[in-house]
């Protein structure tokens, strides 16, 4: 790309050279000769400097202090327990795989600026719980190798940067990216050339405004074709992929993301090229920095999904027994009841409380409460009942609570042999 650049570059440049006059020429050679001048200066000023530079100094020189190493320790000393599993749950139901990825294969997948200035990991997480889903706070890698202590310690754990920093590298890759950068300033180039096609001479115009005319039309459009922008689809293919906080893995089932480490907190920038240019001789020659032997952990905790709860029908349970004043049951029918997690909201005459439910089916589908009737309550009163979640605080819609009306009685025909009245006759006329 850098040869590329170099070519287009000095095709702008011959392009301008046409546009010179002779009035150009003589501010040339009036240039030239300020520029031996400034020359012949800078020559003295340079060996006056190296005079300086080859005497003897006598002033103290000030050591330099030792390099420090941060650990993340939360207490000095001791190691760092992050990355033990909070359970024997998660201990045997959580498994993670990771793999290291080339750096210019993860240049194509992400962007030349991440894959240059990251080390990416391929990271596996499997949740073999048959009940339970995994939510996945954190993932780190271990580098204890950096600091010659054994991997699978964790005594030096880096976490993995979130999806929302790592956007701005690309985004920003799209200016200044190698491709990018040629193709703004080939455009820039183009721009200004056009601009200034009014100022060279006339016997050159012509000619310098068909080259002015290629340039900025089918040069330009053969280099965006040539060399085409995968900017957005790295971008989207990073979202997909990158590992971002709250990860809900479910139950029997895994997820592959990928996590970056910053290369510059562990390479200077000789080591940085030498492992984008060969890894396995870099990894050969600096073991302590073979990120093929790294190890990941991740980082969570087992969450249970809460169905929502509903409620169909409420009535009394004895109809009889409500009065004013008096502790009834009110029974519930509905899905997903809990004696622990299920309250009752109750309504009356725009009054409002809430209370537990007494009595709860082995399937959650009907419950029973106990509510208490104020002294002023008639079979005219609005009253009406709904359900709520204390986990969720998911509520549903209230449901009228009323006195129903036993059904009339019906009248039994007369016994065989009983004296009944006949029936009226009808008015003669």
């Amino acid at each position: 790309m850098k040869y590329v650049l170099r070519i287009l570059l000095t095709a702008t440049f011959f392009s301008f050279s046409l546009s010179c006059t002779s009035a150009t020429a003589q501010s040339a050679s009036i240039g030239s000769q300020g520029n031996s001048s400034a020359s012949t200066n800078t020559e003295d000023a340079t060996a006056q400097m190296r005079s300086v530079n080859s005497a003897p100094q006598n002033s103290p020189q000030t050591p330099s202090p030792s390099p420090q190493v941060v650990s993340p320790l939360s207490v000095p000393g001791q190691k760092n327990l992050y990355c033990t599993p909070d359970s024997t749950a998660e201990e045997s139901n959580i498994r993670v795989r990771r793999a290291l990825v080339d750096p210019k294969e993860a240049s194509d997948s992400y962007g030349r600026r991440l894959g240059r200035r990251f080390i990416v990991f391929e990271v596996t997480v499997e949740n073999t719980s048959p009940t339970l889903q995994y939510l996945l706070h954190d993932v780190s890698v271990d580098f204890s190798l950096l600091y010659k202590l054994p991997l699978g310690t964790y005594w030096w754990a880096f976490s993995s940067q979130d999806l929302i920093m790592l956007r701005g590298v690309p985004e920003k890759g799209a200016d200044y990216d190698p491709r990018n950068l040629t193709l703004h300033v080939m455009q820039g180039t183009g721009a200004v050339a056009g601009g200034v096609s009014g100022l060279t001479s006339t016997a050159i115009q012509d000619l310098y405004g068909g080259v002015t005319a290629a340039f900025n039309g089918p040069l330009l459009a053969a280099f965006g074709g040539i060399f085409p922008d995968h900017t957005a689809t790295q971008l989207n293919r990073l979202s997909d992929s990158a590992f971002t906080v709250n990860t809900v893995i479910a139950k029997q089932s895994a997820k592959t993301f990928a996590i970056f480490v910053p290369e510059r907190l562990f390479m200077t920038h000789a080591e940085q090229n030498s492992y984008w240019k060969e890894p396995r001789p870099f990894f050969d020659n600096n073991p302590q920095l073979d990120f093929r032997h790294a190890d990941v952990c991740v980082d969570g905790t087992f969450i249970s999904e809460v169905p929502p709860v509903t409620l169909t029908a409420v009535a009394y349970d004895d109809p009889k027994s409500v009065k004013a004043g008096a502790n009834v049951n009110i029974d519930l029918t509905g899905a997903n009841f809990s004696s622990s997690d299920t309250l009752v909201d109750l309504s009356l005459d725009s009054a409002t409380s809430t209370i537990s439910l007494s009595s709860v089916t082995s399937d959650g589908t009907t419950a029973t409460a106990i509510i208490k009737l104020p002294s002023s309550w008639t079979t005219n009163s609005a009253v009406t009942v709904g359900v709520e979640s204390k986990a969720t605080g998911q509520k549903t819609p209230p449901l009228p609570l009323a006195v129903s009306q036993p059904p009339a009685a019906p009248t039994s025909p007369p016994a065989a042999g009983s004296s009944a009245a006949p029936p009226a006759a009808p008015p003669t006329q």
